[in-house]
C-alpha cells in the first residue's frame, strides 16, 4: 500500500511488452502462418496494464493519506507503458484506420497523453512551490524525458502517412 512501491507495478507490463517485441524481432514470427499468438499475448498484457491503470489511478485519487510530497517521478512508468502499448501494436501488426487495434491504440494514447499533462503539472507544482525531491531521488527526474519521447514516436505510428504507406514520411516531420 506504499504509494512509492505501488508505482513500480506497471514496470511488469512494460517489461513484458518490450520482451515480446524483442522476441518477435529475434524469432521472426512473420514467417509463421499464424501470428495470433503474439497478438493474443499482447492483448492480454494490454488488459492487465489497463487494470493497473485503473488500480493506480484509483489509489492516487481516492487515497486520503496521499499527500503532494509523495508524488514521485516514478509515476511516469505508468505513462510510458501506455505509449509502449501503442508502439507495440502498431509496429508489429498492420493496423488499419477504424480497426479495433487502432481504437485500442488511440485509447491508450489518449489516456497516456492526458495523464502526462496532469502528472507533469502536479510534479512541477511540487518542485517549484512545495518541497523538493530528496537528493537520492533527483536522478529519477530524467524520467520526464521518457513519456514525451515515447508520445512522439507513438504519434508517428498513429499518423495518417504511416497508416497509409507503412513508412514515416520525412517531409511530414520536416526532415
Amino acid at each position: 500500500y506504499d504509494p512509492f512501491r505501488r508505482s513500480f507495478l506497471p514496470a511488469i507490463t512494460l517489461t513484458t511488452i518490450l520482451f515480446i517485441m524483442s522476441l518477435v524481432q529475434v524469432i521472426d514470427f512473420k514467417g509463421f502462418p499464424n501470428q495470433y499468438y503474439v497478438l493474443i499475448s499482447l492483448l492480454i498484457i494490454t488488459a492487465f496494464h489497463l487494470l493497473l491503470n485503473v488500480f493506480l489511478i484509483n489509489g492516487w485519487l481516492f487515497d486520503e493519506n496521499l499527500t503532494l510530497n509523495q508524488h514521485k517521478p516514478t509515476w511516469y512508468i505508468l505513462l510510458s507503458g501506455n505509449f509502449i502499448i501503442v508502439i507495440a501494436l502498431n509496429s508489429e501488426f498492420v493496423v488499419l484506420k477504424n480497426s479495433m487495434l487502432y481504437e485500442f491504440s488511440m485509447f491508450f494514447y489518449a489516456v497516456g497523453l492526458f495523464l502526462w499533462i496532469v502528472f507533469s503539472t502536479t510534479l512541477f507544482y511540487r518542485l517549484i512551490f512545495n518541497s523538493q525531491v530528496q537528493t537520492n531521488l533527483r536522478p529519477s527526474l530524467f524520467i520526464f524525458l521518457a513519456p514525451s519521447s515515447l508520445e512522439c514516436v507513438a504519434s508517428m505510428f498513429l499518423s495518417e502517412s504511416y497508416i497509409n504507406t507503412g513508412l514515416i514520411n520525412p517531409q511530414v516531420i520536416g526532415i
